[in-house]
C-alpha cells in the first residue's frame, strides 16, 4: 500500500507538470498566433485599398514624358486592371506579393508584353516600368477608389485647359495697329476686374500661365512679392489677373510661357530701332488688323468681362486667324514667298509658346493660359489635336451667371 501512494503521487505530480507546461506552451502561442493573423490581415487591408483609378506620367529611357493612367482592382489574393496610354490600353495582372516584397504586374498589349513593379502600395505609386524594348519609371496618385471604364480613363488623361484671349491693359503700344485701352486702375474698371477673377476661379487652376518671356525670372520675382504682402499691382493684365487668380487659388508660381519673335523671324534683342523709336512692331497681329477707334469705342462701352466675350466668341476668333491667311493673297512684293514666310514664323512662335505651355501642365492640372487674343485661335488647334489636352470653353466663366 505504501508503494501506491509513493505511484500515485508521482503521477500526480507528473500530471501537473505535464498540466503547466501544456499551458505555458498555450501562453506562449498565444501572441505569436496575434501577430501573424495582424500581419496577415494588414497585407490584405493594403493590398484591397489599392485598388482605385490612379492617373501620373511615365518617363520613358530617352526622357519621354508619357501621361497615363492606371485603374486596379484586388480580389481573391490576384490583382487586374488596365494601363491606358495615348499609344494603347494595357491589361495587368498579378498575385498579391508576400511580405515586403514588391509588387510586380504583368502587363500586355498590341506593342508587347512587360512589367510594371511597384515597390510600395498607397494612394501615390512610384515604380518602374519594362515593356518591348523600352523601361522607365512611373509617378502615379490616385484621384479614385472606384476603377474607370477604358472609355473614361482615356478621357481622364486629358488636362483640362482654358485659354483666356485678353488684350494689353498697360497700353505697352507695341501691336502693329495702335489700340488705347482705358484706365484698368480706376474704381470702376477695379471692380470689374474683380468680379472676372471670381469667376475665372471657379475653373479651379493649379496653373497659370500668362504671357510673359519663358525663363525670365522678373514677373516670378515680382508675383512672388505680391503673394507674400499686398503690393500695388500695375494695369499689366499679367498682375491684374494672373497674379491675382494665382494668388486667390494659393499657387506658388506663375508660368511664362511667352517666346517673343516677329513675323519676320527676329527676336526682339535681335533687332536695333531707330533712335528715336522706343517701340517696335509687336509680333501679335499682321497690319490688317481690326479698325482700332471701332475697338477702343467697343472696350469703352463695356465691361471688362463682356469686351473678353467678345475677344474670344468663335466669330471674333475666325475674323482674327482670318486676317493671317490674307497675307498669302498674290501681292507686287519681289520676294514670292515674304507672305508664307511670316505666316510660319507667326506659327512658328505660337508652337513654341505651347511647348513652353506643356512645360508647365501635368496629368491632374487645371490650365488657365492668359494671353493676347490674336494667340488663341492657334493654341487651341494645337491643344485639341494633342492627346493630353482637353479644351475649356471660356465664355462661360465670362458671363455674370454663376456655374
Amino acid at each position: 500500500m505504501k508503494s501506491l501512494r509513493v505511484d500515485l503521487r508521482f503521477v500526480f505530480r507528473m500530471a501537473g507538470m505535464l498540466i503547466r507546461y501544456a499551458l505555458a506552451l498555450a501562453l506562449l502561442n498565444v501572441p505569436v498566433l496575434a501577430s501573424a493573423q495582424i500581419a496577415i490581415s494588414r497585407t490584405a487591408v493594403d493590398d484591397a485599398a489599392l485598388s482605385g483609378h490612379y492617373v501620373g506620367t511615365a518617363i520613358s529611357k530617352t526622357g519621354q514624358s508619357i501621361p497615363l493612367s492606371l485603374d486596379i482592382t484586388f480580389a481573391k489574393q490576384r490583382y487586374s486592371g488596365a494601363v491606358t496610354t495615348a499609344f494603347g490600353v494595357f491589361t495587368l495582372s498579378g498575385e498579391a506579393p508576400s511580405g515586403s516584397s514588391p509588387l510586380v504586374l504583368t502587363l500586355s498589349g498590341e506593342s508587347g508584353q512587360g512589367t510594371l513593379t511597384l515597390p510600395e502600395k498607397g494612394a501615390q505609386l512610384n515604380g518602374v516600368y519594362t515593356l518591348a524594348d523600352d523601361s522607365g519609371t512611373v509617378s502615379l496618385h490616385r484621384t479614385s477608389q472606384k476603377v474607370q471604364t477604358a472609355e473614361a480613363s482615356s478621357a481622364s488623361l486629358k488636362t483640362p485647359i482654358l485659354f483666356l484671349g485678353v488684350y494689353h491693359m498697360a497700353n505697352p503700344e507695341l501691336d502693329a495697329v495702335r489700340f488705347v485701352a482705358d484706365d484698368v486702375l480706376t474704381p470702376v474698371r477695379q471692380q470689374q476686374i474683380k468680379a472676372l477673377v471670381a469667376r475665372l476661379q471657379q475653373f479651379r487652376p493649379t496653373k497659370v500661365l500668362v504671357e510673359a518671356p519663358y525663363s525670365d525670372p522678373t514677373w516670378q520675382q515680382r508675383y512672388e512679392v505680391y503673394l507674400h504682402g499686398d503690393a500695388k499691382l500695375s494695369p499689366n493684365e499679367i498682375e491684374q489677373l494672373g497674379f491675382r487668380i494665382a494668388k486667390a487659388e494659393h499657387l506658388p508660381q506663375i508660368g511664362c510661357i511667352d517666346y517673343q519673335m516677329f513675323l519676320n523671324g527676329l527676336r526682339p534683342d535681335e533687332i536695333r530701332l531707330p533712335e528715336h523709336s522706343t517701340t517696335g512692331p509687336h509680333p501679335d497681329r499682321p497690319s490688317a488688323a481690326i479698325a482700332p477707334t471701332h475697338e477702343e469705342e467697343a472696350l469703352r462701352q463695356m465691361t471688362i468681362s463682356q469686351y473678353l466675350t467678345r475677344l474670344n466668341s468663335p466669330e471674333s476668333l475666325s475674323t482674327g486667324e482670318s486676317q493671317y491667311m490674307s497675307m498669302l493673297l498674290p501681292n507686287q512684293q519681289p520676294d514670292l514667298y515674304a507672305g508664307a514666310d511670316q505666316v510660319a514664323n507667326w506659327y512658328r512662335r505660337n508652337l513654341r509658346i505651347f511647348e513652353n505651355i506643356n512645360r508647365f501642365s501635368s496629368p491632374g492640372d487645371r490650365v488657365l493660359v492668359i494671353i493676347g487674343a490674336g494667340h488663341i485661335p492657334l493654341l487651341k488647334e494645337f491643344a485639341a489635336e494633342s492627346f493630353y489636352f482637353k479644351v475649356v470653353d471660356p465664355l462661360p466663366f465670362l458671363a455674370p451667371t454663376t456655374h
